[in-house]
């Protein structure tokens, strides 16, 4: 069998990483990267800038117009009539028309689409997604909620597909003296766009706790800020290595969802605990489906809850790196890698192929 993988060629990016789990499964790959073609530029942002004040604030929403997409595009055509795949995997295909899809398919390939994001939210797609999506053979999102979406939109099908762990880059680690100062009793590794992200943190820093925030947009705080104040901002994001340092060093890693999207589970969901770490999850049905609570992860539902949690696990040192350590296990486990989800992409296509 072989597939075409097109979308963002990034180092340990989710193209990548489905591409050796393919692999895995003894199925041949080629790549096609957008980033050969084009990039969040200066350029493209001012060419996006520039249609957001050409047309009405509504109806530019999802507006995404990149020099080179269409190069892009063309190249995936190309690439199809030559290698000649049995599946093209689009990666999160913002930037992929109606046409490309149509075109790979009249080709004789299938085509699935994988987006990680909430592909209802028309700031993450663009108008060219939402109209192409009755011509993909299926869709996988990250996001349950999104599924009734997508065939809502025309999708001929649409399957839930968690999120993964490539238990090689997310993993326990030793740190030295230095740097156990990347941990803290409490730390939190995300993006601040939200107010009820900050506020429950800024809450937290005020009931005295020790905190540490990696992250973006966190230098966006108040200067009033108790985070600021008290230093826990660091003012920086964490990746892969570091943000398994970040991990190990701290007693608590906290599971923070967003609220503009009824976001269910994340990322990090799997990451905290794939890095050996104590993980204190917002509590939602989905997150307790993957780990059982009070012994692979611990979850709150209210501020008042997620206080008396912290200051139990933080005065019961066995019993939370017990938790943490079967969290481990359980997010190290095959269900939760690439491999399994890319089992589960190429179980639709041999349903559809019957």
């Amino acid at each position: 069998m072989r597939i075409l993988i097109a979308g963002e060629w990034v180092p340990h990016g989710n193209a990548r990483l489905y591409r050796r789990a393919f692999e895995q499964l003894s199925v041949q790959v080629a790549v096609v990267d957008s980033l050969e073609y084009y990039t969040i530029s200066f350029s493209n942002r001012l060419l996006n800038l520039f249609l957001r004040q050409l047309i009405p604030f509504k109806a530019s929403w999802g507006i995404q117009r990149y020099y080179g997409a269409g190069r892009f595009n063309s190249v995936v055509i190309e690439r199809v009539s030559d290698y000649k795949p049995d599946l093209v995997f689009f990666v999160k295909p913002i930037l992929v028309p109606p046409e490309t899809v149509q075109s790979v398919k009249k080709m004789g390939a299938l085509a699935f689409s994988w987006y990680p994001d909430d592909a209802m939210n028309p700031r993450t797609a663009s108008p060219q997604f939402y109209k192409s999506i009755p011509f993909y053979d299926c869709h996988f999102t990250t996001k349950s909620y999104n599924v009734q979406n997508f065939l809502a939109l025309g999708a001929k099908r649409a399957r839930f597909l968690p999120h993964s762990i490539d238990s090689a880059l997310y993993c326990p680690v030793s740190v030295s003296v230095e740097e156990a100062a990347l941990g803290s009793d409490i730390v939190f590794v995300g993006t601040n766009y939200e107010n009820e992200r900050s506020d429950l943190l800024e809450a937290l820093c005020r009931e005295g706790f020790n905190i540490k925030v990696y992250g973006e947009r966190w230098n966006k705080l108040s200067k009033k800020s108790c985070l600021r104040k008290r230093g826990c901002v660091q003012y920086r994001p964490a990746y892969l290595e570091d943000y398994c340092k970040v991990m190990s060093a701290s007693k608590i890693a906290l599971g923070l969802l967003a609220k503009v999207i009824p976001e269910q589970h994340t990322a990090r969901t799997f990451e905290i605990p794939a890095c050996g770490a104590f993980m204190l999850h917002e509590r939602t049905d989905e997150a307790m489906s993957f780990f059982e609570e009070g012994k692979e992860a611990e979850f709150f539902g209210s501020f008042e809850e997620l206080v008396e949690k912290i200051k139990y696990y933080l005065a019961h040192d066995a019993e939370r790196r017990k938790i943490a350590e079967a969290g481990h296990r359980k997010a190290t486990s095959e269900g939760f890698s690439y491999r399994s989800r890319a089992r589960e992409i190429l179980k639709i296509y041999e349903e559809i192929n019957q």
